[in-house]
């Protein structure tokens, strides 16, 4: 039988990762902690997937279980947590869809006014969900469409956000480096939910490349800690569209902006914020970048549904498409232990799921043609 002090330390596996993780993050008043529930992610084990690319040790990080639905709610847990801690009350939030969404939900749960300033690529869908949270949701003209005049839009974000006494709140180190600490709590999970055993490879969707970039703080942070003992290769998978910092890892220098040809929003980052920092990340782990076409990638969200029963949004899916790439690169052998990051949730993108299912039309029937009928075999 356990005892009370076994009880307890399992228990505080599902804190929340302010909590739980709280003296390795920037906090300062456990009082003022915000949470919806997030972290403590579910880390499945490939049940088809891992059989059909010869990998029994597949595993997927599903941060779309995170309140609004992606991996950003750790970061905005955190970030309002610390607009608490600075007794402010609005905040400003340039986005591509996910940042924004998840801001606007920790907004609306602990009364801040909340302004969202989306990119031109933005999905549409993830601007309503903005919208339902009670956020105020704009448009930028141009914005996300080449770096310089991204960067013009988030110098004046900043400049705004000081004139009303506001945070301004971003989901990169380049521009936020406090907040993306949070980001790194997923690493931390992933290497107690394995208990120990060794991660080699570590598959990431990256757009502005904080994510990865976190991750890979987040591992070095835990074997510095002595909780772990091994560092996994950390891969990068961006669209063929728009392959910034891919084309960067496989260079070796440092990325440059492009304009970008890929229908997935949230990948049409032609300017990455946290590029350089992804690069360094990527090869110090000894990792590699690979760009899937969008084909690929809208493949493997459907592959995740109908043989694991995932629902991710193309983006996230981009880390398996990634992984199949690497597999037929033979990058990845049958005897390593892979994890893929799956960032986000399939409703965040309900126009990729309609165009999926275009072929598959819902008919209607009467019930006795039902019953004359028996269940094919395929």
């Amino acid at each position: 039988m356990p005892s009370s002090t076994d009880v307890l330390d399992e228990l505080s596996r599902f804190s929340p990762p302010g909590e739980r993780y709280f003296a390795h993050l920037p906090l300062r008043n456990p009082a003022l902690l915000c949470t919806l529930g997030e972290g403590n992610t579910p880390l499945v084990r490939s049940e088809r997937l891992a059989l059909e690319l010869g990998i029994p040790e597949l595993y997927f990080k599903l941060e779309s279980t995170n309140p609004s639905g992606s991996y950003k709610d750790r970061l905005m847990a955190l970030e309002v947590s610390l607009m608490r801690e600075d007794g402010c009350d609005i905040c400003l939030g340039p986005s591509t869809g996910n940042a924004g969404a998840a801001l606007a939900a920790y907004a609306a749960r602990f009364n801040i006014r909340c302004f969202i300033y989306a990119t031109e690529k933005a999905d549409d869908s993830k601007l309503q969900q903005m919208l339902f949270y009670g956020a105020r949701v704009q448009r930028i003209r141009g914005f996300g469409e080449s770096s310089e005049h991204s960067a013009r839009v988030f110098a004046g974000l900043k400049e705004f956000a000081l004139r009303n006494c506001a945070h301004l709140v971003c989901s990169a180190f380049r521009y936020n480096p406090v907040a993306m600490a949070a980001v790194k709590t997923i690493a931390f999970e992933i290497c107690e939910q394995l208990n120990g055993k060794p991660v080699d490879h570590v598959f990431v969707p990256v757009a502005g490349g904080g994510l990865i970039s976190a991750m890979w703080k987040g591992f070095r942070e835990f074997c510095s800690l002595g909780r772990s003992e091994f560092l996994p290769k950390m891969n990068a998978v961006q669209s063929a569209g728009c392959p910034v910092v891919v084309r960067a890892v496989r260079r070796g220098g440092t990325p440059e902006a492009t304009r970008s040809n890929t229908v997935i929003g949230p990948l049409a980052a032609s300017f990455a914020p946290d590029g350089e920092l992804a690069v360094r990340s990527i090869l110090d782990s000894g990792g590699w970048g690979y760009d899937p076409t969008d084909e690929e990638i809208f493949d493997a969200q459907q592959r995740l549904a109908v043989q694991e029963g995932i629902f991710a949004e193309p983006t996230a899916a981009a880390s398996v498409a990634g992984l199949v790439r690497a597999r037929r690169e033979n990058k990845v052998s049958p005897k390593e232990r892979v994890v893929c990051l799956i960032s986000g949730h399939g409703f965040k993108d309900p126009d990729s799921v309609a165009s999926a299912n275009r072929n598959h039309p819902i008919s209607s029937i009467e019930l006795d043609e039902l019953l004359a009928r028996t269940i094919p075999l395929d």
